[in-house]
């Protein structure tokens, strides 16, 4: 994924190093008789960012805007258990929580800074986020 910008541009946070099973209320998926469909290794180590989520700043004119950019998995190719569309749910809902600091204490990025996006801070949510809610298989 690449952001271009004829304006002045920052990659302020990258959360590559954040945990699926460190966000509150994760969908993270489950057999049919409810136990984890990970294991539990393997589940402690998932990263919920599929491909990438940014914080990128853009310095337009005299104020900077927060492009916060990320290509979720597809929500589908999957099996029951459903482990791409509740992937896919989660790293939208990434966004949703940073944006919101009521929700947004929980997140941690690459160099251990906590919470989310300033409450005042302009921004935009970009990328391919696979989710079409009409058309589409995102939950």
């Amino acid at each position: 994924m690449t952001v271009l910008s004829r304006f002045p541009i920052t990659l302020e946070r990258s959360f590559r190093f954040f945990k699926w099973s460190d966000m509150p209320d994760a969908m993270l998926p489950v057999n049919p008789d409810g136990s984890n469909w990970y294991p539990d290794n393997i589940r402690d180590q998932l990263r919920l960012s599929s491909k990438s989520h940014w914080d990128v700043s853009v310095a337009i004119n005299d104020q900077t805007v927060h492009f916060l950019v990320s290509h979720p998995t597809p929500p589908v190719f999957d099996g029951p258990e459903d482990r791409n569309g509740t992937r896919n749910h989660d790293e939208i809902r990434f966004w949703s929580d940073y944006i919101n600091p009521d929700k947004s204490a929980y997140i941690y990025d690459d160099r251990g800074t906590r919470g989310g996006l300033p409450k005042a801070a302009k921004f935009v949510i970009a990328g391919d986020l696979n989710a079409d809610p009409v058309d589409g298989d995102s939950s």
